[in-house]
């Protein structure tokens, strides 16, 4: 059932996952030497939290506390997945349904001139939290936010390009 929240005790509020339900949704806690880490994003959803936008069975999404544009959002699966390559067919449809249906109430909230979806995975790619998510990010002509190519990037051959989708191709099968 696909529902928003609203603020802890409003008439649309939706009751929140305690601790002990995070862990059997995958676990919040992981344990590397002898430091055990939280994941903050799992954290995040078993608590009642007042900027949560969105909520279903299988995602949630919160404003993210860094706002280089106000409405800037981040869509998360509730089962702790820490990349795209862990992402199973039902939780990667699930995060994309509920990431479509935030962009559109982003859009229809802010009216920026367009708008960004991004994810990263991995410290090559700077993912900051180990928990598979999608942020939302109303943009406007000329805030040059997320310029992904710094400068003119060259433009291989089409048979260089050929050889790269054979290569893509092989891993698909």
């Amino acid at each position: 059932m696909l529902r928003p929240t609203g603020t802890a005790g409003s008439a649309s509020a939706v009751s929140h996952r305690r601790p002990a339900d995070v862990a059997a949704l995958g676990g919040a806690r992981r344990i590397i030497g002898t430091v055990t880490l939280e994941c903050a994003f799992c954290d995040w959803l078993a608590a009642d939290s007042p900027t949560r936008v969105y909520e279903d069975d299988a995602t949630f999404a919160e404003i993210d506390p860094r706002q280089p544009h106000q409405g800037h959002v981040l869509v998360m699966p509730a089962r702790h997945v820490e990349t795209v390559f862990a992402l199973d067919p039902e939780t990667s449809a699930a995060v994309m349904q509920t990431t479509v249906r935030v962009a559109n109430a982003v859009r229809d909230a802010f009216r920026p001139d367009g708008l960004s979806l991004w994810q990263s995975n991995g410290p090559g790619a700077h993912q900051e939290v180990p928990h598979f998510h999608m942020h939302v990010m109303p943009r406007w002509t000329g805030d040059d936010l997320l310029r992904i190519y710094p400068g003119t990037v060259e433009t291989p051959t089409v048979a260089t390009r050929v050889e790269m989708a054979e290569r893509i191709r092989r891993c698909l099968e």
